[in-house]
């Protein structure tokens, strides 16, 4: 069976959405490697339950990305998962970096996440198609 290692950042409490990815790759015929970050690991129920888990610095921290970086290239992670939208700003302009050794961030672009970031509703820009997001019409 293929292992997918998926990194979660700010894990926190999120164990049903490591879950939620775990039951989505068994699915696929593929096995989910959970690897999960935070503050403080050892108060995180996801990191508790995760396969690995360390301790990063806040994401305003210039070590942040680094952290994250070298985690990622170590342990071959496939796909890294933002859970908190304080990190999406730096880790859309630093997703690049992060596809140079071989991980996908789930974050938009940063043109469409700052442009949903800087209104008081995200819903109206994704609803004129400037972020090119399907939404629902009311």
């Amino acid at each position: 069976m293929n292992v997918v290692r998926i990194l979660f950042t700010s894990a926190g409490r999120r164990v049903e959405l490591t879950r939620c990815f775990r039951r989505a790759a068994e699915k696929l015929g593929m096995r989910a490697e959970i690897h999960a970050c935070d503050l403080e690991p050892e108060l995180s129920a996801a990191c508790l339950e995760a396969e690995a888990a360390f301790k990063v610095p806040r994401c305003t921290d210039p070590d942040y990305v680094a952290r994250l970086l070298d985690h990622c290239a170590r342990e071959k992670i496939a796909l890294l998962v933002p859970t908190i939208d304080t990190e999406l700003d730096v880790l859309s302009r630093t997703r690049d970096r992060f596809a140079e050794v071989g991980t996908m961030v789930h974050v938009a672009r940063r043109r469409s996440s700052t442009s949903c970031e800087t209104r008081s509703a995200p819903l109206p820009c994704c609803a004129t198609r400037e972020c090119r997001f399907r939404v629902p019409r009311g």
